[in-house]
């Protein structure tokens, strides 16, 4: 079949790597590794975000020059327009994690309305190209090595001043013998890397060395969801939002234009997959809550034409057409089943029934000789939220059920084979990696010997619903972008009152805490952590609160601006801590084989309320519960039907909670329900809802399309009404001053555009 929409843009294609990929370079105890992206200070990796790594390498490259901000832009997001806010977080972040030279001066110069200037003697080191040849070493600014560092590099590795790293002495040696040392450290990588790949099968070798991983942006700025491609590579599907309706869309690869192809309506659309001729597109859709089915429509566009019931994940199809393979779920017995059936939806077989507690997640892919299927296994460990997810296959002739491979997942998500058979790609995250910025990748899974590696490497996470391949091994993903920043209003939301206050990648999302002495708390992103922040009320003073945890998240204050309360994990649980708001005084309130995370703290300072996670044999149950501010033993309040967000009233004697689109009010004394209000349709169905200061009504947020406000709803019957009014973006987090003049917001954009990779 052919499919012509006539789209006439031509494609536009990014090929990730440049003319420094291939070297190394060496500054004041720092080495950089270009084609890796990776920052050393001695034997130590410096974690930093891939666009910080990128900042620095497009300075040291232009070292002693002036290069204006415009053009550091241009040359790090080279086809992205985005904010200069990023640029400065980036910076912002390469001073800090750099420290200062050993002449007390900064690794990077800011020069007034003109720009900015990388300092310090680099020395250039030129690692073995691809037909093994090796550059040159460039001594463009040379510098004489001593015990692995030159004098004024090893001066700034002990100053007070730079970054706390733990350097290891070495062996005295020359210039010469340093460049040896580093060109044969690459050599070693180099053969032991393709020692490692001879003993791969040889079509999954060449399916790597093919040549540099490319990365081609298939849409802009659309705000993409469910993406998936055809088998041909030629077109791929989507929806988005608008004015809350899902709209499903094909599109050319390479081509600008899209060709709407379901009309929008009331029901939930996901899980698009291709027909293996292209014909046509299979989708899974909600018409009402808990009712999935499976729908067909021409890609060409037509009525939508319903083929079954109960299907909770993407379909897959067996390498002929005929067949389709998909996960459902039995609600009743808490079963869930991989199903086998005719495209048609006919001739339905059970292949493979797991418990509750041994369940499917909802990656299923037929291989591509169509004896297999993969599929994605929940093994829930009652003691541990990591690790419970892992790949196995069954054979469809036999029923037997083998493991892929040892490795433990804390999420799967979608997954294909790829053409050969020898591997899978999926969205995943690693055991114990769900709290970093490494959560929700992509990755490559080698059958041969049950080893995977990650593909993406931008610092994104990515949707975990759209992923395809086509023949020649193209991969089709959607990086998620969250970019927020903090802003102040009056507190009745005007938006032509409201400052921004914070630059930002991440700020506020996690958690803003106002005090009473004006000065505000909240939670902002750096590199791979989640750290505690302080600031003055015009955003003047933006320091950060030391502390040994490096994620933290649901930051509250209390009442009299003694302390700090958030959650922080640690040896697989989340728990609560407190520490005082200068700094000082860090202490753990709650412990156990239970995660708490959602609280909130009493009027007079004495009590955090929260929600107990806890995970007995019997399953996961939720609790409300109190303790001391203090800390000592717990007070349990009652046994809850669902996970809930608390927030006190200002008396103290209630609780309002946001439940699947309902405001419950609870008594504060032992839980029970007081009152239960509809909220806004479009509310967050799972959110919180916090109390107006004078206790008589309640905000949350409402989302309509693409853009996210605060709303606010009278306890007294009235309809809910937008307290700000924002035309576009998001609002992530809210939280009035302790005086109730001021509101603050972490709000900013969600950039999620189709992406292809090539040669991964």
């Amino acid at each position: 079949m052919s499919l012509n929409l006539d789209f006439i843009s031509s494609e536009f294609n990014l090929s990730v790597g440049s003319s420094s990929e291939s070297k190394v370079y060496l500054f004041e105890g720092y080495r950089l590794d270009a084609q890796r992206k990776m920052l050393y200070r001695g034997e130590h990796e410096v974690v930093l975000p891939p666009k910080a790594i990128e900042t620095l390498i497009a300075l040291i490259e232009l070292r002693g020059e002036i290069v204006r901000k415009v053009d550091l832009m241009k040359i790090i997001w080279a086809d992205t327009i985005v904010e200069e806010s990023n640029l400065d977080h980036y910076l912002h972040v390469l001073r800090k994690t750099l420290g200062q030279k050993s002449d007390g001066q900064s690794f990077i110069e800011t020069l007034r309305r003109r720009g900015y200037r990388f300092t310090p003697d680099v020395q250039v080191i030129e690692a073995p190209n691809r037909n093994g040849k090796r550059g040159a070493p460039t001594d463009s600014n040379p510098v004489q090595l001593e015990d692995g560092l030159n004098g004024s590099q090893a001066s700034a590795a002990h100053s007070p001043t730079a970054s706390s790293v733990t350097i290891v002495k070495r062996s005295r040696f020359s210039p010469l013998l340093g460049a040896i040392a580093v060109l044969a450290g690459l050599l070693g990588s180099a053969a032991l890397w393709y020692f490692q790949r001879q003993n791969l099968p040889s079509r999954a070798a060449s399916l790597s060395v093919r040549g540099e991983i490319s990365v081609t942006p298939l849409t802009s700025g659309i705000a993409v969801s469910d993406a998936t491609i055809s088998s041909d590579g030629k077109y791929f599907v989507y929806y988005d939002l608008y004015e809350n309706k899902q709209h499903l869309w094909v599109q050319q690869v390479g081509q600008t234009v899209r060709a709407e192809i379901t009309p929008p309506g009331e029901w939930t659309i996901q899980w698009m997959t291709f027909s293996p001729n292209a014909e046509f597109i299979y989708f899974v859709a909600q018409e009402k809550p808990g009712d999935y089915a499976l729908y067909r429509v021409s890609t060409l566009g037509s009525a939508p034409v319903k083929i079954l019931s109960g299907v909770h994940s993407p379909v897959s199809f067996s390498h002929d057409g005929r067949e389709m393979a998909f996960v459902r779920y039995n609600e009743k017995t808490k079963e869930s089943y991989l199903v086998a059936a005719a495209v048609d939806g006919t001739a339905q077989r059970i292949l493979l029934t797991r418990t509750d507690r041994l369940g499917l997640s909802l990656g299923v892919a037929w291989s591509p000789d169509s004896k297999f299927i993969a599929y994605e296994a929940m093994d829930s460990n009652p003691t541990t939220t990591e690790g419970n997810c892992s790949i196995a296959a069954i054979e469809v002739s036999t029923l037997a059920a083998k493991d892929l491979s040892s490795e433990r997942w804390d999420t799967c998500y979608r997954m294909a084979w790829t053409t050969d058979g020898e591997g899978l790609v999926f969205i995943g995250t690693r055991s114990g990696e769900i709290y970093t910025t490494r959560r929700d990748q992509v990755y490559y899974l080698s059958v041969a010997d049950g080893r995977s590696h990650r593909i993406s490497t931008d610092g994104s996470r990515y949707e975990s619903a759209s992923l395809g391949l086509t023949t020649d091994n193209s991969l089709i993903a959607v990086p998620h972008k969250r970019l927020s920043q903090i802003w102040v209003m009056d507190a009745d939301g005007d938006a032509s009152t409201g400052v921004q206050l914070t630059n930002g990648q991440l700020d506020g999302p996690p958690g803003i805490a106002p005090l009473p002495d004006g000065r505000v708390g909240y939670v902002s992103r750096v590199g791979e952590n989640l750290t505690l922040w302080v600031m003055n009320p015009d955003g003047s003073d933006q320091h950060q609160i030391g502390i040994p945890m490096p994620f933290i998240e649901e930051l509250r204050a209390t009442p009299d601006g003694r302390f700090f309360i958030f959650s922080a994990r640690r040896n697989g649980f989340s728990h609560l801590y407190r520490i005082d708001t200068n700094g000082r005084d860090l202490s753990q309130l709650t412990d156990g084989e239970s995660d708490e995370i959602s609280s909130t703290i009493s009027p007079d300072s004495k009590w955090v309320y929260y929600i107990a996670n806890v995970r007995d044999r019997e399953g996961l149950k939720d609790y409300l519960r109190k303790i001391s501010i203090d800390g000592g033993e717990t007070v349990n309040l009652k046994r809850m039907d669902s996970w809930l967000v608390p927030e006190l009233s200002p008396d103290g004697k209630l609780i309002a909670c946001l439940v699947g689109g309902r405001l419950r009010i609870l008594s504060s004394s032992d839980g029970a329900l007081v009152s239960s209000l509809e909220a806004d349709k479009l509310a967050h169905p799972w959110g919180a809802a916090k109390w107006t200061a004078d206790g008589g009504s309640l905000i949350y947020l409402v989302s309509r399309g693409n853009t996210s406000n605060v709303w606010v709803q009278a306890l007294s019957g009235s309809a809910p009404r937008p307290l700000t009014t924002f035309p576009k973006g998001y609002v992530y987090e809210y939280a009035f001053s302790r005086d109730g003049k001021k509101l603050y917001v972490a709000r900013g954009y969600q950039i999620r555009d189709a992406v292809m990779i090539k040669n991964f």
